[in-house]
């Protein structure tokens, strides 16, 4: 008898998160009938915006904010505060995929809290996180390159697409948001390629 396959959230978190999931939504994965996709953000404005399947907004009783502005410390308060949503929201998944930007507060933050959770509940978690173009603050930068040491304690898998790297490749003739666009299809295909995989390495 065949084996189930298992079941996969796509978890957007923060604002690069949640433009992600929109375009994974509506380019596909490979096995996309078992994909559910979800949005985590403390902007709630922008949640509101965004196509996946369940929307979870975060830190709503300590905070009323347009996001975390950076703050890295403030966006795992709210993931944490928001515990009692997350977990079950992810525990019908044996998959979690984590993508996110990494250098805003509630896409550093929120996503190291959110991958903890996806190991405590015995998921195979996986993040693919982007590091800052160079044209954007230092300060998301230094948040990037902190968050990644700790996002690495918590996955299964980590993978790490430089912005910068993809600016070099890519036609100087692109705009922002088709710059943006291509970090997402690298995102994409990652996931693709990935999952096969992890069916592979299960046994399933």
């Amino acid at each position: 008898m065949m084996m189930n396959r298992p079941t996969i959230a796509i978890v957007g978190v923060g604002g690069a998160g949640l433009n992600m999931v929109n375009y994974l939504k509506r380019t596909g994965i490979n096995d996309p009938d078992r994909a559910q996709y979800i949005a985590v953000n403390c902007d709630r404005e922008s949640l509101s915006r965004c196509e996946a399947d369940i929307l979870l907004p975060i830190g709503v009783k300590s905070f009323d904010g347009p996001g975390a502005k950076g703050n890295v410390r403030l966006g795992r308060d709210c993931a944490i505060e928001s515990r009692d949503t997350i977990m079950p929201a992810l525990e019908a998944f044996q998959l979690v995929f984590i993508v996110a930007g990494l250098g805003g507060g509630t896409g550093t933050g929120a996503a190291i809290e959110i991958a903890r959770m996806g190991r405590d509940l015995g998921a195979i978690t996986v993040a693919l996180v982007t590091l800052p173009f160079s044209f954007e603050s230092k300060k998301r930068m230094q948040n990037a390159e902190k968050g990644l040491a700790v996002l690495g304690q918590f996955t299964d898998a980590l993978i790490v697409l430089p912005n910068n790297r993809l600016r070099r490749l890519a036609s100087l003739q692109l705009t922002i948001k088709e710059l943006f666009d291509l970090s997402s299809e690298h995102i994409r295909q990652a996931i693709s390629g990935f999952i096969p995989l992890l069916y592979q390495a299960e046994g399933l």
